[in-house]
């Protein structure tokens, strides 16, 4: 991470633009946090960007080399074009992170996130098994959330472990 950290750098001083984005690519989520920042449910914002809208976005990102790509949601993983996103942010060279409540990666998911070179995953925890299921609203999310964490180390994934204080 440490080239990132110098494109990024390089991006915002001597160049005069973003070292980074980070983009809320959905607000559809199929947990219901209590404390959710973005109020995010299974419905699509009217807002989002269609999937030609998205592709077009990442690609005008690596014409002017923003280093950083920060997905993050609602859940990322319920875009459909989640992977044709990922494609496309590789073709352009941009590193990419996908922050997700690590419910929905099964092994294909993690295979694609290898092939797309997806550098981070942050999952969220909110403490132990029984308070983070009543947190989220889903049971059984807690063991799923694991199961995830445990898969993307497996394959070579740096991911992170995120709790919330509130």
């Amino acid at each position: 991470m440490s080239e990132v950290g110098n494109k990024t750098r390089e991006a915002f001083q001597y160049l005069g633009r973003p070292s980074e984005i980070i983009w809320n690519i959905t607000h559809k989520c199929n947990l219901l946090c209590r404390r959710c920042y973005l109020n995010a449910d299974c419905h699509r914002a009217a807002n989002e960007l269609s999937s030609e809208e998205a592709l077009n976005l990442v690609r005008r990102t690596g014409e002017v080399k923003v280093p950083l790509l920060f997905l993050t949601g609602g859940e990322p993983f319920l875009r459909k074009d989640l992977f044709a996103i990922l494609a496309e942010a590789k073709k352009q060279g941009i590193r990419t992170i996908i922050s997700t409540n690590g419910t929905l990666i099964d092994d294909a998911a993690a295979d694609k996130l290898v092939e797309y070179s997806v550098d981070y995953v942050p999952n969220s925890l909110y403490g132990p098994e029984k308070f983070h299921d009543q947190y989220v609203m889903v049971p059984g999310t807690f063991k799923r959330v694991v199961a995830t964490i445990e898969r993307l180390q497996k394959q070579g994934i740096k991911c992170e472990v995120c709790f919330n204080s509130s």
